[in-house]
């Protein structure tokens, strides 16, 4: 068995890790089990972010089953009473090559098999030779055939949906100021007024039966909002540079002004990006029970400890009381790294005293999760030699966090800055 608290974001890291440790214990995938997200199975590995788990995780997991047959050689050999450098591991099996009638399987060294907890791992890993154990994508079969569960799968006896209300003009200044349920009619629903002790809001929640029966109650439910005088902007383009602030340096080598003026040729370059916000296939959702004392959560992220902690803070319990299954996530971006929709469906699931299914519509999934990737503006400045090498460039990053801006080209000459913008609200 194999945990991780990284999860499945739908770039096949499941078969990545599968794949490592098929070839590492010589094993096909059935002799493996993989479990992902769990806060009370699995260690805090951080967030599940880019290919920093194919990167990091998957090598480390190799690295580890490398550690795991050495120990196993060494109890084999115990057992056996052969020396270590006579054994061999192969397909789950310590042999000894000479006498393949000598060997032990897993199964018989397993009860007797203790690794020491959180050992840093120093291993000489030579690649082995290549062994075809057959592990194509372990989720295939299950995507195509709509058997893969995410977290609006699940369902509890009794399950209510909820859903919150987003104002037109989106802001954590807004409040209701009236609410009208006339519209309602004979419609099974019933809404709350709360504060959102992790997102700092007055929010306006629906709760229904069934989904359909939560849109209709959306639908007719009239809200009056209370609305910033003066809303904030979003700003774009060059006026970026208007409301920009030096934040940090990535990168000051040799003299690239004086290199820039010497040089044959010298090319100025500016390109921009919009305001965008990620659109995953699956909106945000969650469904929430009490369990006891504990309360459980299920839900797709890319960091199911960090929601652990933020729905803890919303319900002012210790984190260990909230535990997190995260489900495979149907994409995210980055839109799922913080998650609020599980902060909210907790807060709802202990205040209706019943289990909550809060499942985002494609337009709350953008205007109200509020995650969105920032208008960008890049200048750039390179020169080039009578050759046409390249011998120097400045980079002036607007409101970016400049990942992979550390070093593009290895030159004598270079300079990177980061300017944040923000623009005051009065």
């Amino acid at each position: 068995a194999v945990y991780t608290g990284r999860n499945e974001l739908g770039q096949g890291l499941r078969t990545v890790i599968y794949n490592f440790l098929c070839q590492a214990f010589e094993l096909p995938e059935q002799r493996i089990t993989l479990v992902m997200g769990d806060t009370r199975l699995c260690p805090d590995d951080g967030p599940t972010t880019g290919s920093a788990a194919t990167r990091h995780l998957g090598w480390s997991f190799w690295q580890a089953a490398f550690q795991i047959r050495q120990d196993l050689i060494a109890l084999a050999a115990e057992k056996l009473e052969y020396p270590a450098a006579d054994l061999r591991y192969s397909h789950g099996y310590v042999v000894h090559p000479s006498h393949p009638e000598i060997r032990l399987s897993l199964a018989a060294m397993a009860r007797d098999y203790s690794p020491a907890q959180n050992t840093i791992i120093d291993v000489e890993v030579a690649l082995p030779p290549y062994i075809d154990m057959g592990t194509l994508n372990v989720d295939a079969d299950d995507i195509v055939t709509g058997n893969r569960k995410f977290a609006g799968d699940f369902h509890r006896e009794g399950t209510r949906y909820a859903a919150i209300v987003v104002p037109e003009y989106h802001a954590h200044l807004t409040k209701p100021l009236s609410i009208d349920t006339s519209g309602w009619g004979e419609e099974a629903a019933d809404y709350d007024v709360y504060e959102n002790r992790y997102r700092k809001r007055t929010q306006v929640v629906v709760v229904a039966d069934s989904y359909p029966a939560l849109q209709r109650a959306q639908s007719k439910l009239k809200v009056q909002w209370q609305v910033p005088e003066q809303p904030e902007q979003l700003v774009a383009g060059d006026a970026l540079r208007d409301h920009a602030t030096l934040s940090r340096v990535i990168s000051d080598v040799g003299s690239p002004e004086q290199a820039l003026e010497s040089a044959e040729h010298r090319i100025t370059e500016s390109y921009y990006t919009q305001h965008m916000s990620q659109v995953p296939l699956e909106t945000d959702t969650a469904l929430a029970y009490q369990d006891g004392e504990d309360i459980v959560l299920r839900i797709g992220s890319q960091a199911p400890f960090r929601v652990q902690h933020s729905a803890a803070f919303a319900l002012d319990i210790e984190p260990e009381r909230v535990h997190v299954i995260s489900a495979p996530a149907g994409g995210a971006f980055g839109s799922k790294a913080g998650n609020s929709v599980g902060s909210e469906t907790v807060q709802m699931a202990v205040k209706t005293g019943v289990p909550i299914k809060h499942v985002y519509s494609r337009k709350s999934d953008i205007q109200h999760r509020g995650r969105y990737k920032e208008a960008v503006a890049i200048d750039l400045c390179s020169g080039v030699d009578a050759q046409g090498q390249l011998v120097a460039r400045t980079m002036d990053v607007f409101q970016d966090r400049g990942s992979g801006t550390e070093r593009l080209y290895a030159l004598e000459n270079t300079r990177t800055r980061l300017y944040d913008c923000e623009v005051q609200v009065k």
